[in-house]
């Protein structure tokens, strides 16, 4: 996925469906981290199933795996770019609509 969103301007991804998974979430994340693409990752949480506040509170935590080991960490500002970014806007809605999403 992360190749995919690397090669292809208009292909994003979402990390829902991650949270139960933190082996996973944490891979995913670093390879996000490391291929420079958290611009192209989406936040979304699975909902029903999930939150927003156990999404977030799940992504926060992910480098409590890394936590006592020689593991690399996703860095902070990954995180909260990811958290904090308008959808709307990354996928370019908002100048679709005329500014109006």
């Amino acid at each position: 996925c992360v190749s995919l969103i690397r090669k292809n301007k208009n292909v994003f991804a979402d990390l829902s469906a991650l949270v139960p998974r933190p082996w996973q979430f944490y891979n995913a994340m670093l390879n996000v981290a490391e291929y420079g693409v958290p611009h192209k990752v989406l936040f979304g949480t699975d909902f029903p199933f999930f939150t927003v506040e156990r999404t977030v509170a799940a992504f926060r935590g992910i480098n409590d795996l890394a936590k006592g080991t020689a593991l690399p960490r996703i860095p902070d500002e990954v995180i909260e770019s990811i958290i904090a970014r308008d959808a709307a806007e990354a996928l370019g809605l908002r100048a679709a609509a005329g500014g109006r999403a």
